[in-house]
């Protein structure tokens, strides 16, 4: 289990829990990469442009 920034620090994300989340490792590297991305407003989460939930939506407790 890894725990990642929502936003990256890069990008002014915070320290606070509610920009982090858990990944499994294999999700953690696609996001850095930039394979998974995060909508905000819309609370959705995207891999390679389609929607996907990821293991459960517990990733992201909303």
């Amino acid at each position: 289990i890894d725990v990642d920034h929502i936003v990256d620090k890069a990008n002014k994300g915070g320290e606070e829990l509610s920009n982090l989340w858990v990944l499994c490792p294999n999700c953690h590297v696609k996001k850095t990469l930039g394979v998974i991305t995060v909508d905000l407003d819309m609370k959705k989460v995207y891999e390679r442009g389609k929607e996907i939930s990821l293991h459960h939506d517990s990733h992201l407790g909303w």
